[in-house]
């Protein structure tokens, strides 16, 4: 299945143990980069990729909050 460049600016990799996100949006080169860097720094880790819509869901619930990539 591909991914439309109209699909994935609304999609988010979350880190559920460290509390950060990054979102997903791969036409530009830097941020190709750093998504990979956020991969590689959260391996092992629970993460998941989601809608930007239900992560607004969840920082409303969340105590600390989530950091920004």
């Amino acid at each position: 299945m591909s991914f439309t460049t109209k699909n994935t600016e609304n999609r988010v990799r979350v880190c559920f143990d460290c509390r950060e996100f990054h979102r997903i949006n791969v036409s530009d080169y830097k941020t190709k980069e750093s998504l990979h860097t956020f991969e590689l720094k959260h391996q092992g880790h629970r993460t998941q990729v989601i809608d930007a819509k239900v992560l607004a869901e969840i920082l409303p619930y969340s105590q600390q909050g989530l950091k920004v990539w």
